[in-house]
């Protein structure tokens, strides 16, 4: 039987049970939730180590843009100091210019007493002077001819096309003698540095020779300061050294060849690098021909912008005349419609107004074909005057719209018929004198060309000689600069046949020096020998001293001794007296 505590129990575990499955449910979400969670942080660091390249890529970028933002504005600041700079050298230049003017009439006005010094000189003046009176009369010429140049623009451009081609031909001439005076400056750069290494290797020899003269002055004075102490303390050395001592002044005297071999070599040294300097002087003298003549070039140029700005000008004044002649034809054409209306008014005079006309169109068809032609030669070299052209057209086109009104105010102007005959003699007068003066200015023209080419002919020829003369020059600078390597690789040579010699004196030098050693570690030898000999010999006279000294006492032992000897004998002589006497005596008994 189930009691009721049992099913309590049963509930209660049932009730936990579900508790836990819930709990282990709710567990479960919380750790999807979790591991959602840990999903999100690790998307949210991926996007913010994301983020933090994509800053830190930005900020390298702006970095980047900010240095290039800086050389930019270095750049700026670069070229605005060169804009400066070269708005200072305009500045310059064109002092110069005006100096060079004032100089120039300065030059003119004191000709005539540097005819004798400046011959050449004064040749190239007058034949600048001469075209510049050219110029003159060429520029009066054309202000005289001014009012009717009206078919002459073309040409005149083309003159102005030849002149910018030689000036570009100019241009091209004066760069390529800047690039020869940029070598030339070079080479000199290079000579100066070359004999800078002379000079250098030149000072560090002669520092070695002042340096071995007194090392070998002091090491003379210390072997004669030997010399002498071992001649005074030992003269049986010196017997015995005299050969040794020969033979270190026959060393002595080779050294003193070789130092006087080393000197003379570096006297040629000195004459090389004076032979050298005075070289290097004349590829400056060079240098400064072909400075004056570039100055001249400058000049040239100067001259031939200012006979372009004459051009320009004449072509200024050409279009004003065309413009005033275009002005001049439509009011003709005004007038002939008139005079056309007119002649409808009044038959009288319609045959004379058709002539007019007919001649009229007849030099207009004239002047339309060979504007055409040349049309159609110079459409591809002068854009310019196509828009000039087009302004021309225009300016036609407002003219027709004149000639309009004048037609309108012409049917008005019948009455005024007699005044227009008089006007039509007057015009006729006026084209007999256009056509007189266009004569003159196409006459005027064909000079000035012809002047003009003579001019570029002869500017071609100073140039070309020129040119021909600083060709001449630079192999006259490149031989010199062969034969200036050719001495440098002697000096190169001598330098290292110097520099065997001093090794060879150095190597003799250690050589005595090792003699010297060793000779002093002999005479070391020989005084402890003799100090040795002088004490033995102190050490002998103290023995023959004492020797003397016993033998004294000896021989006064021995004369005691014989004193005691002869007093014994005589004792003993008495005695055998005295007992030869008393045995005579007992034998008498």
């Amino acid at each position: 039987m189930v009691t009721k505590a049992e099913q309590r129990y049963r509930s209660e575990l049932d009730l936990c049970r579900r508790e836990l499955e819930t709990l282990r449910a709710e567990l479960d979400e919380q750790e999807e939730q979790t591991l959602k969670q840990k999903r999100e942080i690790n998307d949210l660091r991926n996007t913010n180590d994301t983020l933090e390249s994509d800053v830190n890529r930005l900020q390298k970028q702006k970095k980047r843009m900010q240095n290039e933002l800086d050389q930019i504005n270095a750049i700026f600041d670069t070229e605005k100091s060169e804009i400066a700079d070269l708005q200072a050298k305009l500045k310059r230049a064109n002092k110069i210019v005006a100096e060079e003017r004032r100089i120039r009439e300065q030059l003119q006005e004191a000709k005539s007493d540097l005819i004798i010094e400046k011959t050449n000189l004064e040749n190239k003046m007058e034949t600048l002077e001469d075209d510049k009176r050219a110029l003159d009369r060429q520029v009066t010429d054309g202000e005289i001819a001014r009012k009717a140049l009206r078919l002459e623009c073309e040409n005149l451009g083309d003159a102005r096309d030849n002149a910018k081609s030689m000036i570009n031909n100019l241009e091209k001439d004066k760069r390529h003698a800047d690039i020869l005076l940029e070598e030339a400056r070079k080479t000199n750069a290079s000579f100066e540095s070359q004999l800078g290494e002379v000079e250098q290797n030149y000072m560090t020899l002669q520092g070695q020779n002042q340096a071995n003269k007194e090392q070998y002055a002091r090491d003379i004075s210390r072997k004669d300061d030997k010399v002498e102490e071992l001649k005074r303390a030992v003269d049986k050395a010196e017997r015995d050294l005299k050969v040794t001592l020969e033979e270190e002044k026959k060393k002595r005297e080779q050294m003193m060849a070789s130092r006087k071999g080393l000197e003379s070599q570096i006297t040629g040294l000195q004459i090389e690098l004076d032979e050298a300097n005075r070289r290097n002087d004349d590829q400056q003298k060079v240098i400064r021909k072909y400075q004056t003549q570039l100055a001249q070039l400058k000049d040239l140029q100067m001259e031939l912008g200012e006979m372009n700005e004459l051009k320009e000008s004449l072509l200024r004044e050409l279009k004003e005349m065309e413009k005033k002649a275009r002005s001049a034809q439509s009011e003709k054409n005004s007038v002939i419609a008139n005079l056309q209306q007119s002649e409808r008014a009044k038959r009288a005079a319609e045959d004379e107004v058709v002539e007019m006309q007919q001649e009229v169109e007849a030099q207009k068809s004239l002047l339309r074909q060979q504007a055409l032609d040349e049309k159609r030669i110079l459409d591809d070299k002068y854009n310019e005057l196509k828009m000039d052209y087009d302004d021309e057209k225009q300016r036609a086109d407002e003219m027709d719209v004149k000639a309009r009104k004048y037609q309108k105010e012409a049917e008005a102007a019948s009455s005024n018929y007699a005044n227009e005959k008089d006007e039509r003699k007057t015009l006729e007068l006026q084209k007999a004198k256009l056509l007189a003066e266009n004569k003159e200015l196409e006459e005027k023209y064909s000079k000035l060309d012809s002047t003009l080419k003579n001019k570029i002919r002869e500017t071609t020829d100073v140039l070309e000689r020129r040119m021909h003369q600083m060709e001449v020059d630079l192999e006259g600078e490149v031989k010199e600069r062969e034969a200036l390597n050719k001495t440098l690789r002697r000096t190169e040579k001598s330098l290292t046949e110097t520099t065997a010699l001093m090794t060879e004196a150095q190597e003799a030098e250690e050589v005595y020096k090792s003699q010297a050693d060793k000779l002093t570690k002999k005479n070391e030898q020989l005084r402890r020998e003799l100090m040795q000999a002088e004490e033995d010999l102190k050490r002998s006279q103290l023995g023959k001293i004492n020797a003397e000294n016993e033998l004294e006492e000896k021989q006064d032992e021995c004369e005691s001794l014989k004193r005691e000897l002869q007093r014994a004998r005589g004792a003993a002589q008495a005695r055998s007296r005295a007992v030869e006497l008393a045995s005579d005596d007992e034998l008498e008994d």
